[in-house]
């Protein structure tokens, strides 16, 4: 099974990966530009997938530049993934008030609207997931090409990514062997 890892990192501020976690990871760099915050990350998604698939590619594992995981965290999504392929998989993540703009932190997938993000860790009717450590099936990248994903700007890129998914009724499962850290705190 193949499965196209990349690590992006925003103004190369990404944390270096450690050598247990192989070689398989892509770095893709997206530096700042005149609307900093909002950027091309759906153009650097849409690029990554087209410079680094192979046919026989199920899917791409998303890691963002702030946020770590060990040889444990990788081995249990690759698994997951294995399980499921045609399924959104998630790490469970805490999003820190850096990066959300809350009174504390949240997890960074939940049930219902985003009104409902809470520190209640739910496994259950997750509809909304952010892409700390992700895994999108290759039917969604596709799909999500189709509508528009090169032309998609930070913030927005998570939430279209979540409603295509939902649009096509695509499972989503939650890792709960996964332990990344959130370092944007």
């Amino acid at each position: 099974m193949s499965v196209i890892c990349i690590r992006l990192d925003w103004d190369r501020t990404a944390v270096p990966l450690p050598r247990t976690l192989g070689g398989r990871w892509h770095a893709v760099h997206v530096a700042p530009e005149p609307g900093w915050p909002a950027g091309r990350r759906g153009l650097a998604l849409a690029s990554a997938w087209e410079q680094y698939r192979a046919p026989g590619a199920v899917g791409m594992l998303m890691l963002d530049g702030d946020v770590v995981i060990d040889p444990v965290d990788l081995r249990e999504m690759l698994d997951s993934v294995a399980s499921r392929p045609e399924w959104v998989w998630v790490a469970p993540i805490r999003l820190w008030p850096a990066s959300t703009g809350l009174d504390g932190w949240v997890w960074g997938h939940w049930a219902g609207g985003p009104q409902n993000r809470s520190q209640q860790l739910t496994y259950d009717d997750v509809a909304w997931w952010g892409l700390g450590f992700t895994y999108l099936p290759r039917q969604l990248i596709t799909a999500a090409m189709d509508a528009g994903l090169r032309k998609w700007v930070f913030p927005h890129v998570d939430t279209k990514l979540n409603q295509q998914a939902q649009a096509m009724n695509l499972e989503v499962g939650i890792v709960p062997t996964c332990e990344p850290k959130h370092l944007n705190y």
